[in-house]
């Protein structure tokens, strides 16, 4: 519940707030009279609502969410979190009933009352984000847990045939120290439709990887290396889309900070609530310093913490699985991280030939290869320039993809 709205445990609020079933917030005005303090105080009921100028709806209905929980009636409470919301919200779930509802731009809030249980749930809609908080309380433990997966049910997206977006998770290390989770809808295209963008050997091996169960997984590692504009944060979204049955992708906005922050590392391995999917996938792009062979010298304790999140003590029965991506040569990284076992798939993605190139431009001919990323610029208007040129075999380049 927000700050801003405050329970007094020991003092009487100066203006009191009814909390009741038919609970009312006063109006802006003067202060109404006191009432006459009633001849016997429930003892189980010691919080009165003390309201703010800054004070919303919203912030009443929180408190509300609270008050058979303060006053013992409900004294069992669960919460739980929904990614990737259904389009439409489902209030009536349970034989409850929707008895205050607050909406604004960037969220739709709603409290519940049904038999024996009390529910808020906040979906939060801001931009392309799309998730949910719900909080239950109730007379029993198992009634609050029944009630609260009758709501995530009720609210989690429902599975559409033809879809072209997946729910991604994005972490990043707040400015407070905290590891912080959002999720966004994002566009994801079907391996099959791009999958010429990818020269042969690429496009053999995720032809395999696209089709993959959580069966199929015997390595925790997946990486994916070749030159910057070759086509591999797409590749990802195409297969965070052929694995959305079973597996949830989930993006490090800062690698840098999850392996040199052992508590941000801690509550990535560990966020797993029980209504997420079967497996996850952890994105890091980017990670040219940390796979390098030197990286134990360079990083310190970054690729201990790499590596126990694959495989050791942190990631047993995580059901993690570890994506990421470099421009770095192959020979080049760490033979920690690539050893068998361990690397599920190694996978270059180079640029096309000079062949494969020409027929994706529609029989244009080429003298050179050249990455996805030029091809789309030379048939964009006013595109043309050079294509693909061979980096030299020393230095390494760190770029988005």
């Amino acid at each position: 519940m927000s700050s801003d709205a405050l329970i007094a445990l020991r003092e009487p609020a100066a203006h009191p707030v009814d909390l009741g079933r038919g609970g009312r917030v006063p109006s802006s005005g003067p202060a109404p009279a006191l009432a006459a303090p009633p001849a016997a105080v429930d003892d189980r009921s010691p919080a009165q609502l003390v309201l703010r100028g800054t004070d919303t709806a919203k912030h009443v209905i929180q408190a509300m969410a609270l008050t058979a929980f303060l006053d013992g009636t409900q004294p069992y409470a669960q919460t739980g979190r929904v990614h990737g919301l259904d389009a439409e919200p489902q209030w009536e779930v349970g034989g409850g009933r929707l008895t205050r509802q607050f909406s604004s731009e960037s969220a739709d809030v709603g409290l519940l009352d049904g038999p024996g249980w009390t529910a808020m749930v906040t979906r939060m809609v801001k931009g392309a984000t799309s998730q949910a908080e719900i909080s239950v309380t109730a007379a029993t433990d198992s009634l609050a847990r029944e009630v609260l997966d009758s709501l995530v049910r009720a609210h989690e997206e429902k599975e559409e045939a033809d879809s072209g977006t997946v729910s991604f998770g994005f972490w990043h290390l707040s400015k407070m120290g905290t590891a912080v989770r959002i999720t966004r809808d994002t566009r994801a295209p079907r391996w099959a439709a791009i999958r010429n963008n990818y020269t042969a050997p690429a496009r053999t091996r995720l032809d395999h990887l696209t089709g993959f169960g959580p069966e199929d997984l015997s390595g925790a590692i997946l990486l994916l290396h070749g030159p910057p504009g070759t086509g591999k944060t797409t590749a990802l979204r195409a297969l965070a889309q052929e694995w959305r049955q079973w597996c949830e992708f989930e993006y490090v906005l800062d690698p840098e900070n999850l392996f040199s922050s052992s508590s941000y590392l801690l509550d990535t391995a560990l966020n797993r609530g029980p209504e997420r999917s079967d497996w996850r996938a952890l994105v890091l792009e980017d990670c040219d310093e940390l796979l390098r062979s030197d990286a134990k010298r360079a990083a310190g304790q970054s690729m201990a913490r790499l590596l126990n999140l694959s495989d050791g003590l942190l990631g047993q029965d995580s059901r993690t699985l570890l994506v990421m991506t470099t421009n770095e040569d192959v020979q080049r990284l760490h033979p920690a991280v690539t050893r068998p076992g361990r690397c599920l798939a190694q996978i270059e993605v180079g640029p096309l030939t000079a062949e494969e190139a020409a027929h994706w431009t529609g029989g244009a001919g080429h003298d050179t290869g050249a990455t996805l990323a030029e091809l789309y610029s030379r048939t964009s208007p006013g595109g043309g320039g050079p294509l693909y040129t061979p980096p030299p075999s020393t230095g390494s380049v760190g770029m988005y993809m």
